[in-house]
């Protein structure tokens, strides 16, 4: 082996060690909420987007670029201590859940537009029992749509219930006139798309037994009240 060889040897395992060394320190972060909370709003920023404004028909990620955001919240929970019984960090991992729910709804959302008026019953055109497949899609988009956003808006609520005590929550995540915009998403009538889809389909062409599993898995964390003396 020549000496050269040697050397970019060495070089390579020192910068393999180094790599490991800086994963494993990023995997140690311990941040107080109030700290992850503005990490995470880069984040948004830098798809030009808020927490804040995103709501379903409205204002929306684009779609091309959720896979890439909710892939940018990944990195930024894998910098985090998972075995931290520390409820700052827990309350961050409840946070970017709630994050990646929200996107992923506005994801679906989208997809179930981009079938126009053949994705729908109610359309203007009517119903057309040639454009079948195209119903049934729009049934799963818009019914994962409705599912991943009222868990955003119930872990939101959650979070605000368990970290009622916290001196910075409520006024990051926002409450009362504050409330994110994502709460006035007409989940109620993305609930029925769905519904009104598979129904009609059934009286109207014979088409029956159509069932979508959705491919929401809940995140588990404990829901209950956090004592005030535990942030004092």
């Amino acid at each position: 082996m020549s000496k050269k060889t040697r050397v970019i040897g060495i070089i390579g395992i020192a910068m393999i060690m180094l790599i490991i060394i800086l994963t494993l320190v990023r995997q140690e972060r311990q941040l107080t909420f109030e700290q992850g909370f503005y990490e995470l709003q880069d984040i948004d920023e830098q798809y030009n987007t808020s927490y804040r404004k995103e709501m379903l028909n409205g204002t929306m990620v684009p779609l091309d670029e959720i896979p890439l955001l909710i892939e940018d919240l990944k990195e930024f929970e894998n910098s985090l201590n998972k075995k931290s019984n520390d409820v700052e960090v827990k309350a961050l991992f409840l946070f970017t859940d709630i994050r990646k729910l929200m996107l992923t709804s506005q994801w679906y959302f989208q997809q179930g537009k981009a079938l126009g008026d053949t994705g729908l019953v109610n359309d203007a055109s009517g119903l057309s029992c040639k454009e079948a497949e195209q119903i049934i899609d729009g049934a799963f988009f818009f019914n994962e749509s409705y599912i991943y956003g009222l868990y955003a808006e119930d872990e939101i609520d959650d979070l605000l219930y368990m970290y009622k005590y916290h001196p910075r929550v409520w006024n990051l995540v926002g409450i009362d006139k504050d409330r994110v915009d994502f709460f006035k998403s007409d989940l109620k009538h993305i609930k029925h798309i769905p519904i009104n889809n598979l129904k009609s389909l059934e009286v109207y062409c014979g088409i029956t037994g159509v069932k979508h599993e959705t491919t929401y898995k809940p995140y588990i964390y404990e829901r209950e009240l956090i004592p005030k003396e535990v942030f004092e």
